[in-house]
């Protein structure tokens, strides 16, 4: 079982280690060490990529970590290492940082959550374009109330958060004039505050309201292709007419 030093030690970017064990996949070699601060895929948090440099100065580039039933961490490099050989690993502190701060964003926001509307979180991921928790509500509920959104606002203020992300999808309960309601709420109790929006498609003249009640982005992504994600300031014919 690999020793995972993240545990004792979660700002660790480099250590040194012994390989314990060698097997090929399909895409390259999986090098199990006697200890790692490498973290793997778990919990919604993807894994860090970093390198493992040899004693004879060669680099092996981590490109995908995974942890198995018996507690081993695999390290997916392009090249086999030797048995017993010594190494130094390395990890990408850029990518581990983020992959942090949106888990521990994520966790707060499950949180208040589940304090304010008893929402369970039932998964979260962390990725380099989006985050995204799902949640099960009371009685199968799929969305909020204007009094709910205005208190997971008041809570995440509280903790410091200073952008808030109102996502509607299509969902046609979420008219513009309820938004543009909502949205005048926020920016009256925390005019501070940046607001998103993720509402879908609407025409030109409802995206110039919801800018003239205080939101200042908006998200979108054409029905037809998955990417790329179109982020731009409201009321610019970019976001508005796609």
């Amino acid at each position: 079982m690999t020793e995972r030093l993240y545990y004792a030690d979660p700002l660790l970017v480099s250590f040194d280690a012994k390989v314990t064990e060698v097997r090929k996949a399909q895409d390259g070699f999986d090098i199990a060490l006697d200890r790692s601060a490498f973290y793997p895929t778990s919990g919604g948090q993807p894994f860090d990529t970093g390198t493992l440099t040899a004693s004879d100065g060669t680099v092996f580039k981590v490109t995908d970590v995974e942890c198995d039933s018996d507690g081993e961490v695999w390290h997916r490099t392009d090249a086999p290492l030797p048995v017993g050989a010594c190494v130094h690993g390395g990890i990408d502190w850029e990518r581990r940082r983020d992959h942090m701060e949106q888990h521990g964003g994520e966790h707060m926001i499950a949180g208040a959550i589940w304090k304010l509307l008893q929402g369970v979180t039932i998964g979260l991921h962390c990725g380099r374009e989006d985050a995204t928790i799902d949640v099960t509500l009371p009685d199968g509920r799929t969305r909020l109330t204007e009094d709910e959104i205005l208190d997971c606002c008041r809570v995440g203020y509280d903790l410091g958060f200073r952008t808030f992300v109102l996502q509607g999808g299509e969902d046609p309960f979420f008219t513009t004039e309820r938004l543009r309601r909502i949205v005048s709420s926020i920016k009256e109790r925390w005019p501070d505050c940046a607001l998103t929006l993720s509402v879908g498609e609407r025409p030109y003249e409802d995206y110039l309201a919801l800018r003239q009640a205080g939101a200042a982005y908006g998200v979108h992504r054409p029905r037809t292709q998955p990417r790329p994600w179109r982020y731009s300031r409201l009321g610019s014919g970019a976001f508005c007419k796609g």
